[in-house]
């Protein structure tokens, strides 16, 4: 899987994405690569100051996904049963674009186009272990942005899995400015079950664990407020618990 965090080690709307390396015919092909370390690239494609994903997936594909994990358009490609190593990128042809490289598990070394991805971009992940003198790190500077005019939108107040799966559910709220949180539970007929503080990092989505171990199957309400220096804001979701 490609697991993509936010700087508050929330995960980022529709990750994790599955890749998996290809199992090929030892026999036959005189190799496996099922154990093999695979990294995704990291490339600015679009000249959008952001970082696209791509990486050979389950079945042996050549995928292409936006940082918010939705598919980029004429992904995925049919790539030869799948890749022995990982991706890498560079200008082969000099033409200022990059082309993807891959080697298929049949022995043939294949070159894709990538139209308008300038080699002068700011690429964060070109080939296997990010760079040439493989330093396994990058940095990308960015400018952040208010996400809402609203404190706490309620439209990106919720909890996964729901219903919920063993005795963890996640709850998870989106803050446009650093607020203090506190988190109240109720059953539906309106007496409090637990309450508790939560992350109030602005500019940001929050994520924060509830234990219901101890608590009953049924339906909950969840009520999260937060209160910043100048707005406050308030959002109310069901949690359904199931054990």
């Amino acid at each position: 899987y490609i697991l993509a965090f936010n700087q508050n080690g929330a995960v980022l709307e529709n990750f994790p994405v599955k890749m998996r390396p290809y199992t090929v015919d030892a026999e036959k092909l005189q190799l496996t690569v099922a154990n093999d370390y695979f990294e995704p690239l990291l490339l600015d494609i679009d000249n959008d100051q952001a970082q696209e994903i791509f990486f050979i997936g389950k079945g042996g594909d050549l995928y292409g996904i936006e940082g918010d994990g939705s598919l980029i358009d004429g992904f995925p490609l049919a790539f030869a049963w799948g890749s022995i190593q990982s991706l890498t990128a560079g200008d082969i042809n000099n033409d200022g674009d990059l082309e993807m490289l891959a080697v298929s598990v049949d022995g043939f070394l294949h070159a894709f186009e990538i139209p308008g991805a300038s080699v002068d971009a700011q690429h964060a992940w070109l080939n296997y272990d990010g760079d040439r003198a493989h330093t396994r790190s990058t940095f990308i500077a960015g400018t952040p942005t208010d996400l809402q005019s609203e404190l706490l939108p309620e439209k990106f107040a919720y909890n996964y899995p729901n219903p919920t799966e063993g005795n963890l559910t996640t709850i998870r709220y989106r803050l446009s400015d650093p607020a203090v949180v506190s988190i109240k539970i109720f059953d539906l007929a309106g007496d409090l079950v637990d309450q508790f503080p939560g992350p109030g990092n602005g500019d940001v989505d929050n994520e924060i664990q509830w234990d219901v171990s101890s608590i009953q199957n049924g339906v909950y309400m969840a009520r999260i407020e937060a209160k910043s220096s100048n707005k406050s804001g308030v959002a109310v979701f069901k949690i359904s618990v199931i054990k």
